[in-house]
């Protein structure tokens, strides 16, 4: 009688608004380029949740510093975490100036990459270059 009690509850909270706070970390370029677009909408459409988002490009434990969520790049978990693939992998982009485009070419190839002057971003956590 007990479990079906339960099992009662867990279906009428279903039915109930969501509600509370929830946690999220994420690098700020999710934020400005997936959350941010939708931020005003989402708080509309669910009033009685209270965001808190951390915007950090590193990594880190998110069950011990007790979030409830992280978005993160690539396919490293911690241990106790799930994880689901939220879109399609994104293809590398390049973007240049028209002012170096003027001084230094457009490059035409991968291989002609070698000879421009690039900016590489850096994880924050282990301090490599992503190439």
């Amino acid at each position: 009688m007990a479990e079906l009690n339960l099992a009662v509850e867990s279906v009428s909270d279903l039915s109930k608004t969501p509600r509370g706070k929830v946690r999220i970390t994420m690098p700020r370029f999710v934020f400005q380029q997936i959350v941010s677009p939708i931020y005003a909408d989402l708080c509309t459409r669910y009033p009685d949740i209270e965001l808190e988002i951390s915007l950090f490009d590193g990594t880190f434990d998110i069950i011990k510093e007790g979030f409830d969520l992280g978005i993160r790049f690539g396919d490293r978990i911690g241990d106790g975490m799930v994880a689901r693939q939220i879109m399609s992998p994104r293809e590398d982009v390049l973007f240049a100036s028209a002012k170096y485009i003027d001084k230094y070419g457009l490059p035409t190839s991968i291989e002609a990459l070698k000879d421009h002057r690039l900016i590489y971003y850096r994880f924050i956590t282990s301090s490599q270059l992503l190439h």
